[in-house]
């Protein structure tokens, strides 16, 4: 048996321009460059740091009441209103990864260096 090529045509976005871009593109694309920034700062400036038996824990505000809390080593991180309530479900995300490690005989990764230095 002879297998047979068909040709395919896949549509392009059409003609690459070589031009480059004028000034004002340029100051536009800086703006809004400038815009991000300060956005990704305000949110950082909003982000708070906890240790959670030995794990760092980032907390930031999403808007509205709520907030996002994670902790990265142990791959958790939760949403919830209320920060009380965020820091109480992280908790409990945490508990599920270290029973998930105890069932499945892994160790759990070191604890964070920060809460090393602390203790």
């Amino acid at each position: 048996m002879s297998a047979k090529a068909e040709r395919i045509s896949v549509p392009t976005a059409g003609p690459v321009s070589l031009e480059e871009p004028s000034a004002a593109d340029l100051r536009h694309e800086v703006e809004a460059l400038e815009a991000e920034i300060e956005r990704l700062e305000d949110q950082l400036a909003n982000q708070e740091f906890h240790l959670l038996d030995g794990y760092v824990v980032a907390v930031a505000p999403v808007g509205d009441g709520t907030y996002i809390a994670s902790c990265p080593t142990l791959h958790a991180s939760v949403q919830e209103e209320g920060l009380e309530a965020t820091l109480a479900s992280l908790k409990d995300a945490v508990g599920v990864v270290r029973g998930a490690h105890e069932a499945s005989g892994r160790p759990l990764p070191p604890k964070d260096v920060v809460a090393r230095c602390v203790n």
